[in-house]
Parts: C-alpha cells; structure tokens; sequence
C-alpha cells in the first residue's frame, strides 16, 4: 500500500504524495509540508512508493530492484578507425550506402582510390557503340539493374543520355536485350516504350514472372501441356471426373484443372 510521503505519517496516500489530512492541511494553508526522502542512497527527490521516489520506485518494479539499469552499449562499424553504431552487414548507414553503391564500403575518413569509377563507368557506358551487352560492374538494385549514388537506376541515365528525354506515356525504359535483370545498360539494347510493351519483351525474353517462373506455382509447363492433351481426348461427361483425378495427382483444386483444359489459365502458353 502507498503511503503519506510527509514524515511520521503512515496514512493511506490519497493524491499528491500525501494522505488525505496531509493533503487538505497543505491546501488550506497553501504550503507542502516537509516530505520524506527517497530511501535510495545519495537521492533526495520525494518518496512515491515503498520508500523510493517515482524514478527508483519505477525501477524496482521492472527490474526488482531499485539499482540504475545496465548501460548497453551498440555495435560499432567494423571498418577500422569508424566508430559509428553499426546498422547493417556490421556497417554504419555510410558504410553500408557506399558498399551498396560501389561494392565496397572503403576506409574510414576517406573516400577509397577509385571513388570515381562508377561515374567514369557511367561516361563510358554512354559513349558504347557496340552490339553486345555492357555489365554495370558496381553497385545493383535488388531485381539485378545497376544503380548509381542515391540509388539512382543506371539504365534511365544511359537512356535519356542517348535516347533523350522519355516521350510522354513512354516513361519506362526497355531493354531489349532481355538482360536488365542482369545488369546490362548498353545504350544500344535500351529504348523508351509503356508498361505493355515491357511485358512484351519479358514474355518475348521469357524473362516474365509468369507460369512455372511464379513463386505460387504448382505446375511446370509441361505438365500444364500435358493436362491439355489429355482434356482433349476425353468426351463431354468425363471431364467432371477427369478433373477431381487430375487434382489428386497434380495435388491442385479440381476447379484449376477445368480451367486448364479450357485453356482459361496459362493462355499464353502455345500447345
């Protein structure tokens, strides 16, 4: 039970730190009268509970006891010589941006030797003629395209470089070589086009997130081909029967196999 915090009183606590004689007295009279003192050692604050102010009281409730909570110290960058809090990859946010951008996180207090090699690269892969593919060596974005500081995607630099500005509702940038995944910002397999005409290139690269590509996939294209060619050879009134074996085996829903032999599903995939 909290008590009267005034010294000698061992009433009920009512508010304020006092009980409720305590309380009205120091109202009526418009001065506190003289509270007792934290029981902690070197604390002069007023008691709040058990003979511990606010402060240590709070702590003996979390932690059993009314000592000052251990100091936990961070994780430091391991690059020698930083001493900043280590966030990722055992890097400071610095650290970790410059091995992020230009595969390597560098010396501490100074930029490495060859910090201009992303930007001399970026001149280079704009000035590239060749019909071949041109890697971006540095830093990549999680889908494999290049990116260069601030995480900005080499490819569009390259393009609008070469190509000019995107035309109004051609904002996305093709790669028609069908190796943007892979880090390709050769000027020559790069043009302006809309979102369908992306999708075109990856169905045409086959490079687009569909079929047994799909991470919820349950079924490879040949087993959907063959599904197809056994829903042909039966008649009308086997197929409902077809459907709940065919589930069984493939270890889908009966409903997805009527849509396959109907060729609802996987409409893109040439028998």
């Amino acid at each position: 039970m909290r008590i009267c915090s005034v010294n000698g009183c061992e009433n009920k606590h009512e508010g304020h730190g006092f009980c409720q004689k305590h309380y009205m007295r120091a109202k009526a009279r418009g001065e506190l009268p003289e509270q007792k003192t934290c029981s902690y050692d070197g604390c002069d604050k007023p008691q709040y509970a058990k003979g511990y102010c606010s402060g240590h009281y709070g702590k003996l409730k979390r932690n059993g006891n009314p000592e000052p909570s251990p100091v936990y110290t961070h994780k430091v960058c391991s690059v020698v010589g930083c001493e900043k809090r280590a966030t990722r990859r055992g890097w400071c946010g610095m650290h970790y941006s410059r091995w992020k951008i230009e595969g390597d996180p560098g010396e501490a207090g100074k930029r490495q030797a060859d910090v201009g090699a992303p930007a001399e690269f970026l001149k280079t892969a704009i000035l590239f003629d060749r019909d071949e593919c041109l890697t971006w060596p540095y830093g990549r974005h999680g889908a494999g395209y290049g990116v260069i500081a601030n995480g900005v995607l080499v490819h569009r630099l390259v393009c609008e470089a070469v190509h000019g500005p995107s035309p109004e509702g051609k904002e996305q940038v093709r790669h028609l070589c069908g190796k943007g995944h892979e880090g390709c910002v050769s000027p020559q397999h790069l043009a302006w086009g809309d979102a369908s005409e992306n999708q075109e290139d990856r169905n045409r690269h086959g490079t687009a997130n569909r079929g047994d590509r799909h991470g919820m996939s349950k079924l490879s294209k040949e087993e959907v081909l063959k599904i197809r060619s056994e829903w042909d050879n039966l008649v009308y009134g086997q197929k409902n029967k077809y459907c709940e074996e065919a589930a069984i085996r493939f270890g889908v829903n009966p409903s997805y196999i009527d849509s396959i032999g109907k060729r609802k599903t996987w409409t893109w995939l040439d028998d």
